[in-house]
């Protein structure tokens, strides 16, 4: 230092002051170097030994001040204190050790310094002790926090008191200093200290309610830190339980954050970042999981009353009253960030849904006013109605006043209010209100959907539904109204066309009695003409045909509407085939029409309605207008005249088909006669004509009949098309740009090396042609291999069908019919609930041992009820058995005990199948001992031994005819014996003849010395050496002075050993020597005590009461 600063030693003053000075410069020092960016290394250094030689006499200096009342010293000496503390906590490297010996010393003997600072409520002399106490919080990462809390009084009035401080208007700002620099160090000691000492500071009321009180008073860089160490040091803290999180997060504490939300952008982005953590993570925040729509004292409690009264929801019996409390304290309809919020807490809790459209939207008027309040209450209302469902995991379902309110809240349409949108004189209004209506109804076909799913009845809340909507007139009354520049909203009429169609859809006996507009209805004959359509207008046209789909007025659509060349049905056609959007919802139109009639059959995948609308579609862009009014005007007659006189076709068809299985159309019989009166038609037309027949054939006519019509009525010259097979002919006269004609027709090599193909299958139409060309070329494995792996997961359900299988399993290809099971099996296991009962219903029928080359592959369809169904039934071979065996022991299913014994007496059961059947026997039922023992008299007779003592075994019953067998094979004799005897029956008299055999049987084994069956053998002897003569048991004492090998340690013949010791104890002298020597060798070389070890000290172990 380039003066030293002149020491002040007064006689009245007996401490250096100096000293704090000469602090406060060297301080200086190391703010300058670290202004400038140069190393302060040096200077820091200094300090250190500066501190070692006088941090004594500073702290004393510092308490004489504070017992003088020389405030203005204590203050200097303070912040400087404060100061020293930071630059140590910046280089503990090197100022570590001073640090801490400030610190203990503060902490130990001076904080009554600290507190009379506090109690002064003089932001000058508050700051800088709560800056010295902040520092001690922070030093190496709390280190010292644990002696701070333990020292320092937190029931000190005066943090309250800075806390809650009124200042007049002047001093406000220093203050408000006072009240962040507490709020600094309350964070810090938090954010550094333990688990425990975190509970305690969380837990102390009177300085966490001033905190709280005047939260929104706080700086934006403060809240953003209070809400970090919420979130980081209470929310994440793994040792808090959520009662510990609730305590400190109750109502009154979240009411207060939420007023945050009138903040800068930056609070407000953090505020709800944190509170939708808190809400919804049921890990780390306070929300506990619910059970959905369902009360939490009962997942299966049965529908309650629908008519119940929402005001009498009891919100005491839901798991989260306090994440409910929250929702009630937000405004969701004044900014993004509160309905955001609120939206993602009634997601994750679906449980507060009911309560809080009743309770906390209650006092919430809806009442239609053009104002930004309105304008975000109906947005906010529609996000709600747009809440998912949640999982529905009872069987029964849940009570109707729930669902209706998560469908349509009474908030929405209490005192009429979806009327008076519907009548407001501002459009806006109007589109809003139905808009709420379209969600509220789309919500309600989700609903249904699932209640359909689970087989509930959902009558009662589509009834609570149309209650509470509007009537349909006053919907239709909004169409086409003017705006006050006389122009018509199409937006408006769009929402309502589409409302009008869903409420078609959900209510379609209230639609089809209405009298719908012709305007609206007819809406769609208006655009066949016209270009392709996009944007409102196709919408528009949606509406127009699912309106069309629910109206039963419809009159007369075979003949010539009124002003139009052509008929309902051919404008529709007309509309289908122009425009690809609209093909769907056509057919779903004219099946609608024409299923009421003989004009298509009915017994085909694909109606014969979608093969004519994409026959055309095909070829709609090459055709001329005079081409396209040919095609048109031959559709037109052709249904007016099937329509006046269907019989006529029908027998027609009749005469020449060639048996009762084929079909076909009324319509193309018509078409073809027809034919002859279309003038001059071109090529073009004539070729898509016999195109159209053919596809019709490939989609389930008849060929034959097809083939004869166009022969001897039409004459036409592309009949090269009606040759059934015909695929080189096909692709030689067509482009196959469209995936039905390049799947029928198209090379083998061509289609394999498709990848896409998966992609070109949209739908049955193209489904129907991959069949077809599987039935009629399944050669190459390769391309049907390829062809069924191609089929989309969404077309699953048709392959389950009998329209698509039957065919392709019954054209006794092998490999086709297993891949198309795997195929099936793959789709199965993606969706679960796919309907199987019609794939399911044809294995149970046809597979026998006749078709079991193919529909073996099929048998994992069928349930243990099933399989038994096929094994009762007459002409079983071996390998059907074998078949149904195996599914039922996948199936973990033991076979009737009648039909086993059917089998056995057969011989149509092997050995290994009989072992795999008697694993699934758990239990004797008591109502089947005589079919049990029948069946083991069977498989006995039959040589089945080991089966016998397996099934014995498991089941824990001995039948009758035991006690007389002595004959059999030794080793099976002997496992029976065994069985019987581990069942506590070897002193039974019945069995006597039993084990005698048996004995003699084991006996003779043992002497025999290499045979499998020793183990057992000496397993059985344990067991009867009670009834052994004295020449037996010589015997066996006799095989113990010979007996080598593995066996001498075994656990078969420490159990014998065991039995034989009372009666011959001199015969195992020398097989206990071997045994002793043997352990004694282990004990002292092995290591560890191996498992052949550990077993025989287990087995000497219990019989060492004999031993």
């Amino acid at each position: 230092m380039a003066e030293k600063r002149k020491r002040d030693f007064s006689k009245s003053d007996p401490v250096d002051s100096g000293l704090i000075d000469e602090l406060g410069d060297r301080l200086s020092l190391i703010a300058e170097d670290e202004k400038k960016g140069v190393s302060s290394a040096l200077n820091v250094e200094n300090l250190a030994t500066f501190a070692n030689k006088h941090s004594s006499q500073i702290l004393q200096a510092w308490s004489y001040y504070s017992q003088t009342n020389n405030h203005a010293k204590l203050i200097f000496a303070t912040g400087k204190l404060g100061w020293f503390l930071a630059i140590c906590g910046q280089n503990l490297q090197t100022l570590q050790k001073q640090g801490a010996i400030v610190i203990r010393e503060i902490v130990e003997h001076h904080l009554k310094i600290i507190y009379r600072c506090l109690f002064s409520n003089r932001p000058t002399m508050t700051n800088p002790a709560l800056r010295i106490l902040s520092e001690i919080a922070k030093f190496n990462n709390g280190i010292y926090t644990g002696d701070l809390f333990s020292s320092l009084d937190l029931s000190l009035k005066a943090f309250p008191k800075i806390l809650a401080s009124t200042a007049d208007e002047s001093s406000t700002t220093k203050q408000s200093s006072m009240r962040t620099a507490l709020l600094n160090f309350y964070l810090s000691f938090i954010k550094n200290g333990s688990a425990i000492i975190r509970k305690d500071l969380i837990s102390q009321k009177k300085i966490v309610a001033g905190w709280m009180k005047r939260i929104t008073q706080d700086p934006d860089h403060l809240v953003i830190s209070t809400l970090d160490v919420f979130k980081n040091q209470i929310l994440f803290e793994s040792a808090f339980t959520k009662s510990t999180k609730l305590s400190f997060f109750n109502d009154w504490v979240l009411s207060n954050l939420v007023k945050l939300f009138s903040r800068s952008d930056e609070v407000v982005t953090e505020l709800s970042k944190f509170l939708e953590l808190l809400a919804t993570d049921s890990a780390n925040g306070i929300r506990f999981p619910d059970n959905g729509w369902y009360p939490p004292t009962s997942k299966t409690q049965s529908k309650r009353d629908s008519s119940a009264s929402a005001q009498n929801v009891n919100e005491d019996s839901i798991n989260n009253r306090l994440l409910l409390s929250l929702l009630k304290s937000l405004k969701p309809w004044e900014d993004v960030w509160q309905q955001d919020l609120s939206i993602s807490i009634l997601r994750s809790s679906p449980e507060l849904l009911m309560p809080y459209v009743t309770s906390g939207l209650e006092p919430i008027s809806f009442a239609p006013r053009l104002s930004s309040f309105w304008v975000s209450y109906a947005n906010f209302l529609s996000r709600v109605i747009q809440l998912p469902i949640p999982q529905l995991q009872s069987l029964q379902p849940p009570a109707t006043s729930v669902v209706v309110e998560s469908i349509l809240p009474l908030a929405v349409c209490k005192s009429g209010s979806l009327l008076k949108c519907l009548t407001h004189e501002v459009q806006l209004v109007r589109y809003l209100g139905c808009q709420i209506m379209v969600l509220c109804l789309k919500k309600l076909m989700t609903v249904s959907t699932e209640y359909s799913r689970r087989g509930w009845d959902l009558s009662d809340v589509v009834y609570t539904i149309s209650d509470r909507l509007p009537d349909l007139q006053a919907i239709v009354s909004c169409l086409n109204t003017k705006s006050a520049s006389g122009e018509v909203n199409d937006l408006l009429n769009t929402v309502i066309t589409v409302l009008l169609s869903l409420y078609g859809t959900v209510f379609p006996d209230v639609i089809s009695t209405f009298s719908l507009p012709s305007s609206l209805t007819n809406n769609w004959q208006h655009t066949v003409d016209s270009s392709k359509l996009d944007g409102l207008k196709l919408v528009q046209v949606r509406g127009s045909l699912q309106l069309q789909i629910s109206s039963s007025a419809v009159g007369k659509w075979w003949n010539k509407s009124q002003g139009s060349s052509y008929s309902i049905f051919t404008r529709l056609v007309q509309l289908g085939a122009s425009d690809s959007t609209f093909t769907d919802q056509v057919c779903q139109i004219l099946l609608g029409l024409t299923n009421p009639t003989l004009l298509f059959q009915d017994e085909t995948l694909v109606p014969p309605i979608e093969v004519l609308i994409r026959s055309i579609m095909q070829s709609f862009e090459n055709f001329s207008k005079d081409e396209r009014e040919k095609i048109w005007t031959l559709i037109d007659e052709s249904v007016a005249r099937c329509m006046r006189s269907p019989y006529k076709y029908v027998d027609e068809f009749a005469a020449v088909r060639a048996d009762n299985t084929e079909v076909m159309s009324p319509l193309i019989v018509t078409m073809v006669e027809q034919w002859k009166y279309v003038k001059s038609p071109e090529a073009s037309v004539e070729r898509w004509f016999v195109r159209f027949i053919r596809d019709c054939c490939v989609c389930g006519e008849s060929w034959t009949a097809a083939y004869k019509f166009i022969s001897e009525k039409a004459g036409l010259k592309e009949q090269v098309f009606l040759q059934e097979q015909s695929f080189q002919m096909w692709k030689e006269r067509l482009k196959l740009d469209e995936p039905f004609d390049f799947i029928l027709s198209a090379d083998a090599k061509d289609i394999i090396s498709r990848s896409d193909l998966q992609f070109k299958i949209h739908g049955v139409y193209e489904l129907q042609a991959l069949k077809f060309r599987l039935v009629h070329d399944h050669e190459n494995e390769r391309m049907a291999s390829h062809l069924l792996s191609s089929i989309p997961l969404s077309l699953a359900p048709y392959v389950a069908k009998k329209l698509f299988f039957k065919e392709l399993i019954e054209a006794r290809s092998v490999f086709l019919v297993k891949k198309y099971f795997i195929t099936l099996g793959l789709f199965s296991s993606q969706e679960q609930d796919m309907d199987l009962s019609e794939i399911k219903s044809y294995v149970s029928k046809n597979l026998s041992s006749a078709t079991i080359d193919r529909l073996a592959h099929g048998i994992w369809l069928l349930d243990s009820s099933d399989v038994m169904a096929l094994l009762d039934s007459p002409d079983v071979s071996s390998s059907f058995c074998k078949l149904c065996i195996d599914r039922l022991t996948e199936l973990k299913q033991a076979m009737e005990l009648g039909i086993l014994n059917r089998l056995i007496s057969g011989q149509l059961i092997d050995v290994a199948l009989a072992e795999s059947l008697a694993a699934n026997f758990r239990a004797k039922p008591p109502s089947l001992t005589t079919d049990l023992d029948n069946l083991l008299e069977t498989l006995f007779e039959n040589g089945y031994y080991k089966v016998v003592s397996s099934i014995i075994q498991s089941t824990k019953y001995l039948p009758s005819f035991i006690r007389e067998v002595a004959e059999a094979s030794d080793d099976s004799l002997i496992e029976i014996a065994n069985t019987v005897a581990e069942l506590g029956n070897t002193k039974e008299p019945s069995y006597t003849r039993l084990f005698n055999s048996a004995s003699l049987a084991a006996l003779a084994e043992i002497k025999k010395g290499d045979s499998k069956n020793v183990h057992s053998s000496l397993s059985l002897l344990a067991h009867t050496v009670d009834i052994l003569s004295d020449e037996q048991l010589d015997e066996i004492a006799a095989y113990f002075d010979g007996v080598s090998g593995s066996v001498t340690l075994s656990s078969a013949i420490v159990s014998l050993a065991g039995s034989l010791y009372d009666y011959k104890p001199d015969g195992l002298k020398l097989w206990l020597q071997k045994c002793i020597v043997w352990l004694t060798k282990r004990l002292s070389e092995d290591s560890i005590i191996t498992d052949g070890l550990r077993s025989f000290l287990l087995s000497f172990g219990k019989c060492n009461h004999h031993l």
